[in-house]
Protein backbone atom coordinates (compact mmCIF):
# COMPACT_ATOMS: atom_id res chain seq x y z
CA UNK A 1 0.00 0.00 0.00
CA UNK A 2 1.28 3.94 -0.60
CA UNK A 3 1.72 5.63 2.43
CA UNK A 4 1.66 9.72 2.71
CA UNK A 5 3.28 11.79 4.83
CA UNK A 6 1.67 13.20 7.64
CA UNK A 7 2.30 16.38 9.77
CA UNK A 8 1.74 16.33 13.29
CA UNK A 9 1.36 19.85 15.42
CA UNK A 10 0.75 18.08 19.23
CA UNK A 11 -0.43 20.65 21.83
CA UNK A 12 1.04 21.12 24.92
CA UNK A 13 -0.49 19.49 28.21
CA UNK A 14 -2.91 22.30 29.19
CA UNK A 15 -6.48 22.44 30.20
CA UNK A 16 -9.05 24.24 28.77
CA UNK A 17 -8.83 27.58 30.49
CA UNK A 18 -12.55 28.77 28.28
CA UNK A 19 -15.87 30.77 29.68
CA UNK A 20 -18.61 28.51 31.85
CA UNK A 21 -20.77 26.21 29.78
CA UNK A 22 -19.40 26.74 26.18
CA UNK A 23 -17.78 24.03 23.82
CA UNK A 24 -14.01 24.82 24.45
CA UNK A 25 -14.50 23.47 28.36
CA UNK A 26 -15.11 19.97 26.78
CA UNK A 27 -11.79 20.20 24.58
CA UNK A 28 -8.41 19.71 24.01
CA UNK A 29 -6.46 19.94 20.85
CA UNK A 30 -4.42 17.01 20.12
CA UNK A 31 -3.43 17.43 16.45
CA UNK A 32 -3.46 18.78 13.07
CA UNK A 33 -3.11 16.49 10.00
CA UNK A 34 -2.25 17.86 6.47
CA UNK A 35 -3.26 15.84 3.39
CA UNK A 36 -0.27 17.22 1.60
CA UNK A 37 -1.04 14.94 -2.00
CA UNK A 38 -5.47 15.51 -1.47
CA UNK A 39 -7.01 16.39 -4.48
CA UNK A 40 -7.52 20.26 -4.14
CA UNK A 41 -11.15 22.70 -5.40
CA UNK A 42 -13.00 19.61 -4.97
CA UNK A 43 -16.85 20.38 -4.21
CA UNK A 44 -17.51 17.56 -2.05
CA UNK A 45 -16.12 14.67 -0.40
CA UNK A 46 -17.57 11.87 1.49
CA UNK A 47 -16.27 9.73 4.84
CA UNK A 48 -17.39 7.16 7.49
CA UNK A 49 -16.18 5.97 10.33
CA UNK A 50 -15.58 2.86 12.56
CA UNK A 51 -15.29 2.78 16.31
CA UNK A 52 -14.11 -0.93 16.41
CA UNK A 53 -11.65 -0.48 14.22
CA UNK A 54 -11.01 2.70 14.58
CA UNK A 55 -10.80 3.70 11.05
CA UNK A 56 -12.04 6.98 9.35
CA UNK A 57 -11.99 6.71 5.41
CA UNK A 58 -12.30 9.36 3.21
CA UNK A 59 -12.90 9.60 -0.92
CA UNK A 60 -12.36 12.41 -3.21
CA UNK A 61 -13.72 10.79 -5.84
CA UNK A 62 -14.90 13.01 -8.78
CA UNK A 63 -16.77 11.87 -12.05
CA UNK A 64 -14.18 14.81 -13.87
CA UNK A 65 -11.13 12.47 -13.13
CA UNK A 66 -12.91 9.92 -15.56
CA UNK A 67 -11.51 6.93 -14.22
CA UNK A 68 -13.25 3.53 -12.56
CA UNK A 69 -10.26 3.81 -9.61
CA UNK A 70 -11.09 4.53 -6.59
CA UNK A 71 -9.28 5.74 -3.79
CA UNK A 72 -10.17 5.90 0.16
CA UNK A 73 -7.60 7.60 2.09
CA UNK A 74 -7.93 5.36 5.46
CA UNK A 75 -6.52 7.21 8.72
CA UNK A 76 -6.49 5.00 11.84
CA UNK A 77 -7.55 7.40 15.01
CA UNK A 78 -5.74 5.41 18.24
CA UNK A 79 -2.10 5.45 16.34
CA UNK A 80 -2.17 8.32 13.82
CA UNK A 81 -1.34 6.44 10.75
CA UNK A 82 -2.65 7.13 6.92
CA UNK A 83 -2.60 5.11 3.86
CA UNK A 84 -4.54 4.95 0.37
CA UNK A 85 -6.99 1.72 -0.38
CA UNK A 86 -7.51 1.49 -3.76
CA UNK A 87 -10.52 -0.45 -5.48
CA UNK A 88 -11.59 -0.64 -8.91
CA UNK A 89 -15.53 -0.51 -10.31
CA UNK A 90 -16.27 -0.81 -13.76
CA UNK A 91 -18.17 2.02 -15.35
CA UNK A 92 -18.91 3.63 -11.98
CA UNK A 93 -17.55 6.89 -13.37
CA UNK A 94 -20.46 6.53 -16.44
CA UNK A 95 -23.32 5.55 -13.74
CA UNK A 96 -22.69 8.71 -11.65
CA UNK A 97 -22.15 10.71 -14.85
CA UNK A 98 -25.05 13.03 -14.42
CA UNK A 99 -25.86 12.59 -10.72
CA UNK A 100 -25.15 16.49 -9.30
CA UNK A 101 -23.43 15.55 -7.01
CA UNK A 102 -20.72 14.05 -9.41
CA UNK A 103 -19.50 12.07 -6.78
CA UNK A 104 -21.06 8.98 -4.21
CA UNK A 105 -23.82 9.84 -2.46
CA UNK A 106 -22.31 8.29 0.38
CA UNK A 107 -19.62 5.99 1.57
CA UNK A 108 -19.85 3.17 4.87
CA UNK A 109 -16.51 1.10 6.23
CA UNK A 110 -16.41 -2.20 8.62
CA UNK A 111 -13.83 -4.28 9.25
CA UNK A 112 -14.23 -6.39 6.65
CA UNK A 113 -16.15 -3.93 3.83
CA UNK A 114 -16.49 -0.63 2.10
CA UNK A 115 -20.09 0.59 1.11
CA UNK A 116 -20.72 2.63 -1.29
CA UNK A 117 -23.76 4.53 -2.49
CA UNK A 118 -23.87 6.47 -5.83
CA UNK A 119 -27.37 7.91 -7.25
CA UNK A 120 -28.00 4.44 -9.27
CA UNK A 121 -26.26 1.85 -7.53
CA UNK A 122 -25.43 0.21 -3.90
CA UNK A 123 -21.69 -1.45 -4.33
CA UNK A 124 -20.14 -3.33 -1.33
CA UNK A 125 -15.98 -4.27 -1.57
CA UNK A 126 -14.08 -6.23 0.12
CA UNK A 127 -11.50 -4.72 2.01
CA UNK A 128 -9.36 -7.90 2.39
CA UNK A 129 -9.44 -8.73 -1.39
CA UNK A 130 -9.88 -5.69 -3.04
CA UNK A 131 -12.70 -6.51 -4.97
CA UNK A 132 -16.20 -5.58 -5.80
CA UNK A 133 -18.87 -8.56 -3.95
CA UNK A 134 -21.74 -7.09 -4.82
CA UNK A 135 -24.02 -4.52 -7.32
CA UNK A 136 -27.65 -3.68 -5.57
CA UNK A 137 -29.34 -2.82 -9.40
CA UNK A 138 -32.67 -1.77 -7.70
CA UNK A 139 -31.41 1.35 -5.76
CA UNK A 140 -34.72 3.25 -7.34
CA UNK A 141 -36.87 0.26 -5.84
CA UNK A 142 -36.25 2.03 -2.09
CA UNK A 143 -34.10 5.57 -2.95
CA UNK A 144 -31.75 5.30 -0.49
CA UNK A 145 -30.01 8.52 0.66
CA UNK A 146 -27.50 7.02 3.55
CA UNK A 147 -25.73 3.97 4.01
CA UNK A 148 -23.97 2.45 7.30
CA UNK A 149 -23.03 -0.89 8.86
CA UNK A 150 -25.07 -2.06 11.64
CA UNK A 151 -23.75 -5.22 13.61
CA UNK A 152 -23.51 -7.63 10.74
CA UNK A 153 -25.76 -6.47 8.27
CA UNK A 154 -26.39 -2.86 6.21
CA UNK A 155 -28.04 -0.71 7.03
CA UNK A 156 -29.58 1.99 4.28
CA UNK A 157 -31.96 5.07 4.64
CA UNK A 158 -33.16 8.20 2.92
CA UNK A 159 -34.99 10.81 4.89
CA UNK A 160 -35.27 13.51 1.98
CA UNK A 161 -38.65 15.01 0.70
CA UNK A 162 -38.28 15.55 -2.93
CA UNK A 163 -41.68 16.95 -2.96
CA UNK A 164 -43.13 16.53 -6.63
CA UNK A 165 -46.52 18.41 -6.13
CA UNK A 166 -48.40 15.37 -6.02
CA UNK A 167 -46.43 13.26 -3.10
CA UNK A 168 -44.12 13.03 -0.26
CA UNK A 169 -41.49 10.05 -0.24
CA UNK A 170 -41.88 8.54 3.17
CA UNK A 171 -38.48 8.43 5.29
CA UNK A 172 -37.43 4.91 5.21
CA UNK A 173 -34.86 2.49 6.83
CA UNK A 174 -34.03 -0.51 5.46
CA UNK A 175 -31.94 -3.49 7.16
CA UNK A 176 -30.40 -5.84 4.54
CA UNK A 177 -27.51 -9.10 5.24
CA UNK A 178 -24.02 -9.08 4.16
CA UNK A 179 -23.34 -9.91 1.35
CA UNK A 180 -25.82 -11.24 -0.64
CA UNK A 181 -28.16 -7.90 0.02
CA UNK A 182 -31.25 -9.91 1.43
CA UNK A 183 -33.64 -7.65 2.90
CA UNK A 184 -34.34 -8.32 6.39
CA UNK A 185 -36.73 -5.31 7.73
CA UNK A 186 -37.82 -1.88 7.13
CA UNK A 187 -39.78 0.67 8.56
CA UNK A 188 -41.26 4.20 8.04
CA UNK A 189 -40.13 6.51 11.05
CA UNK A 190 -42.01 9.44 11.51
CA UNK A 191 -39.84 12.78 10.88
CA UNK A 192 -42.35 15.63 11.35
CA UNK A 193 -42.28 18.33 9.18
CA UNK A 194 -40.46 16.51 5.87
CA UNK A 195 -39.87 19.65 4.22
CA UNK A 196 -37.18 21.01 6.82
CA UNK A 197 -35.21 18.14 5.14
CA UNK A 198 -35.04 20.65 1.90
CA UNK A 199 -32.70 22.07 4.54
CA UNK A 200 -28.37 21.42 4.61
CA UNK A 201 -26.16 20.15 6.22
CA UNK A 202 -27.87 17.59 8.55
CA UNK A 203 -26.92 14.78 10.58
CA UNK A 204 -30.31 13.69 11.46
CA UNK A 205 -29.01 9.94 11.50
CA UNK A 206 -26.41 8.45 13.69
CA UNK A 207 -25.83 4.67 14.21
CA UNK A 208 -23.17 2.93 16.26
CA UNK A 209 -22.23 -0.52 16.57
CA UNK A 210 -26.12 -1.65 17.30
CA UNK A 211 -28.24 1.48 17.78
CA UNK A 212 -29.81 3.90 15.59
CA UNK A 213 -30.86 7.88 16.86
CA UNK A 214 -33.29 9.46 14.74
CA UNK A 215 -33.78 13.06 15.19
CA UNK A 216 -36.98 15.10 14.39
CA UNK A 217 -36.00 18.88 13.65
CA UNK A 218 -38.68 21.33 15.08
CA UNK A 219 -40.15 19.70 17.65
CA UNK A 220 -36.97 17.93 20.24
CA UNK A 221 -38.32 14.68 20.01
CA UNK A 222 -35.31 11.92 19.47
CA UNK A 223 -35.86 8.22 18.42
CA UNK A 224 -33.51 5.36 19.66
CA UNK A 225 -33.55 2.09 17.98
CA UNK A 226 -31.93 -1.18 17.73
CA UNK A 227 -30.33 -3.25 14.80
CA UNK A 228 -33.61 -4.69 14.17
CA UNK A 229 -35.26 -1.24 13.92
CA UNK A 230 -36.82 -1.69 17.46
CA UNK A 231 -37.40 1.64 19.40
CA UNK A 232 -35.82 1.28 23.17
CA UNK A 233 -35.99 4.87 24.25
CA UNK A 234 -37.83 7.87 23.23
CA UNK A 235 -36.52 11.47 24.29
CA UNK A 236 -38.10 14.69 24.46
CA UNK A 237 -36.97 17.78 26.13
CA UNK A 238 -38.50 18.70 29.67
CA UNK A 239 -41.21 21.74 29.48
CA UNK A 240 -37.96 23.18 32.26
CA UNK A 241 -35.95 23.34 29.17
CA UNK A 242 -36.56 26.93 27.05
CA UNK A 243 -37.18 25.55 23.59
CA UNK A 244 -38.85 28.09 20.83
CA UNK A 245 -40.64 26.34 17.75
CA UNK A 246 -42.09 28.17 14.42
CA UNK A 247 -45.53 28.10 15.31
CA UNK A 248 -48.85 25.85 14.18
CA UNK A 249 -49.48 29.03 11.69
CA UNK A 250 -45.84 29.53 10.65
CA UNK A 251 -45.56 25.66 9.56
CA UNK A 252 -48.90 25.82 7.43
CA UNK A 253 -46.98 28.74 5.62
CA UNK A 254 -44.43 26.25 4.86
CA UNK A 255 -46.49 22.99 3.76
CA UNK A 256 -48.18 25.38 1.31
CA UNK A 257 -45.23 25.52 -1.05
CA UNK A 258 -44.75 23.32 -3.42
CA UNK A 259 -41.37 24.05 -4.73
CA UNK A 260 -38.13 23.79 -2.99
CA UNK A 261 -36.69 27.31 -3.49
CA UNK A 262 -39.97 28.64 -1.87
CA UNK A 263 -39.79 25.98 0.83
CA UNK A 264 -36.66 26.89 2.09
CA UNK A 265 -37.17 30.78 1.41
CA UNK A 266 -39.78 30.64 3.58
CA UNK A 267 -38.49 28.02 6.22
CA UNK A 268 -35.91 30.93 6.45
CA UNK A 269 -38.49 33.48 7.92
CA UNK A 270 -38.64 31.58 10.90
CA UNK A 271 -35.08 30.35 11.20
CA UNK A 272 -34.58 34.06 13.02
CA UNK A 273 -35.38 33.62 16.52
CA UNK A 274 -36.74 29.73 16.39
CA UNK A 275 -34.60 26.59 17.13
CA UNK A 276 -34.20 23.44 15.28
CA UNK A 277 -31.89 19.84 15.67
CA UNK A 278 -29.29 20.13 12.66
CA UNK A 279 -27.64 16.89 14.34
CA UNK A 280 -27.28 14.22 16.61
CA UNK A 281 -24.05 12.37 17.31
CA UNK A 282 -23.33 8.75 19.27
CA UNK A 283 -20.65 9.29 21.75
CA UNK A 284 -20.51 5.73 23.32
CA UNK A 285 -23.41 3.22 24.03
CA UNK A 286 -24.58 5.93 26.71
CA UNK A 287 -23.48 9.18 25.84
CA UNK A 288 -25.05 11.30 22.76
CA UNK A 289 -25.02 15.06 21.60
CA UNK A 290 -27.32 17.22 20.19
CA UNK A 291 -26.82 20.19 18.09
CA UNK A 292 -28.91 23.04 17.97
CA UNK A 293 -29.18 26.00 15.98
CA UNK A 294 -31.28 29.15 17.31
CA UNK A 295 -31.55 31.73 15.33
CA UNK A 296 -31.01 35.53 16.07
CA UNK A 297 -31.28 37.65 12.79
CA UNK A 298 -33.68 40.14 11.74
CA UNK A 299 -34.41 39.03 8.49
CA UNK A 300 -33.85 36.05 5.59
CA UNK A 301 -31.51 38.64 3.76
CA UNK A 302 -29.45 38.71 7.31
CA UNK A 303 -30.05 35.24 8.91
CA UNK A 304 -27.63 34.69 11.68
CA UNK A 305 -27.91 31.97 14.77
CA UNK A 306 -25.71 30.45 17.37
CA UNK A 307 -24.91 27.10 17.53
CA UNK A 308 -25.25 24.95 20.94
CA UNK A 309 -24.42 21.25 21.81
CA UNK A 310 -26.55 19.33 24.21
CA UNK A 311 -25.10 16.16 26.05
CA UNK A 312 -27.43 13.26 26.93
CA UNK A 313 -26.28 10.49 29.53
CA UNK A 314 -27.91 6.72 29.95
CA UNK A 315 -28.08 6.14 33.94
CA UNK A 316 -29.84 3.82 35.44
CA UNK A 317 -31.72 2.94 32.22
CA UNK A 318 -32.72 6.03 31.65
CA UNK A 319 -31.66 8.92 29.61
CA UNK A 320 -30.93 12.26 31.22
CA UNK A 321 -29.98 15.59 29.99
CA UNK A 322 -26.24 16.36 31.69
CA UNK A 323 -26.04 19.48 30.01
CA UNK A 324 -28.12 21.99 27.70
CA UNK A 325 -26.71 24.20 25.11
CA UNK A 326 -23.40 24.55 26.16
CA UNK A 327 -22.58 27.34 23.18
CA UNK A 328 -20.18 26.42 20.16
CA UNK A 329 -19.16 30.42 19.58
CA UNK A 330 -17.58 31.40 16.22
CA UNK A 331 -14.24 31.46 15.60
CA UNK A 332 -14.24 35.59 15.67
CA UNK A 333 -15.33 35.12 19.08
CA UNK A 334 -12.76 32.38 20.73
CA UNK A 335 -9.47 32.89 22.03
CA UNK A 336 -6.92 30.19 20.39
CA UNK A 337 -3.85 30.93 22.91
CA UNK A 338 -6.55 30.34 26.01
CA UNK A 339 -7.15 26.75 24.36
CA UNK A 340 -10.32 27.49 22.93
CA UNK A 341 -11.74 26.48 20.17
CA UNK A 342 -14.64 26.43 17.47
CA UNK A 343 -16.47 23.53 15.31
CA UNK A 344 -18.77 26.82 13.93
CA UNK A 345 -17.95 26.78 10.28
CA UNK A 346 -17.34 22.82 10.03
CA UNK A 347 -20.43 20.67 9.39
CA UNK A 348 -18.08 17.56 8.96
CA UNK A 349 -17.81 16.22 12.59
CA UNK A 350 -16.74 12.57 13.92
CA UNK A 351 -17.20 11.49 17.26
CA UNK A 352 -15.38 8.97 19.30
CA UNK A 353 -15.81 8.20 23.43
CA UNK A 354 -12.27 9.77 23.27
CA UNK A 355 -12.14 12.40 20.64
CA UNK A 356 -13.62 14.85 17.87
CA UNK A 357 -12.57 15.04 14.64
CA UNK A 358 -13.13 17.65 12.02
CA UNK A 359 -12.80 17.43 8.65
CA UNK A 360 -12.31 20.27 6.58
CA UNK A 361 -10.35 22.17 3.34
CA UNK A 362 -8.24 25.23 5.49
CA UNK A 363 -5.27 26.50 5.25
CA UNK A 364 -2.23 24.85 6.85
CA UNK A 365 -1.83 27.53 9.41
CA UNK A 366 -1.21 25.98 12.79
CA UNK A 367 -3.53 25.76 15.42
CA UNK A 368 -0.89 26.06 18.17
CA UNK A 369 0.79 28.87 20.80
CA UNK A 370 -0.94 31.27 17.84
CA UNK A 371 -3.96 34.27 18.62
CA UNK A 372 -6.93 34.35 17.00
CA UNK A 373 -6.01 37.61 15.10
CA UNK A 374 -2.85 35.98 13.73
CA UNK A 375 -4.55 32.64 12.96
CA UNK A 376 -7.05 34.67 10.70
CA UNK A 377 -4.05 36.89 9.51
CA UNK A 378 -2.30 33.75 8.47
CA UNK A 379 -4.74 31.75 6.57
CA UNK A 380 -6.08 34.97 4.85
CA UNK A 381 -2.01 35.30 3.51
CA UNK A 382 -1.81 31.78 3.02
CA UNK A 383 -5.01 31.76 0.60
CA UNK A 384 -3.92 35.17 -1.49
CA UNK A 385 -1.74 32.93 -3.27
CA UNK A 386 -2.76 29.24 -2.18
CA UNK A 387 -5.39 26.46 -2.39
CA UNK A 388 -7.34 25.26 1.13
CA UNK A 389 -5.15 22.14 2.23
CA UNK A 390 -7.29 18.99 3.87
CA UNK A 391 -6.68 18.38 6.78
CA UNK A 392 -8.40 16.40 10.09
CA UNK A 393 -8.09 18.48 13.51
CA UNK A 394 -8.38 15.89 16.08
CA UNK A 395 -9.59 17.07 19.85
CA UNK A 396 -9.50 14.94 23.15
CA UNK A 397 -13.18 15.69 24.32
CA UNK A 398 -14.47 14.75 27.78
CA UNK A 399 -17.99 14.57 27.29
CA UNK A 400 -17.94 10.89 28.77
Amino acid sequence: MKYLTLFFVFSCALFVNAQENTLSDYLLFENQILFTNAPVNIDKFVYANNNISNEIIISFYHVNNQTDSIFFYVYNTEIDSLYIESYYIKNINKSIKNDYSKTFTGIAVSDMFIGVLTSEYVYLLSRKDKNLIYKLKDKHKYDFTNIDFIGKNIFLSRNYNFHDKTQKNKTRFYLFTIPDFSLLTEISPSFDYILYSHISPNHWISVNNNKILFSNTVNYKIIIYNNNFEILDTILLSKENEWNSPTIDDISKIQEKKEAISIIYEIGKYENDKERIVGVYWISDSVFLVKVNRGHGESIENLSYDTYFDIWKLKENNWNLEKFHIKDKKLSDVLLEKNEFSFFNCSNIIFTNKNVFLLTFRSPTLLKNISTEEYIKQSNDYFYDNNPIFQIIKYKHSFE
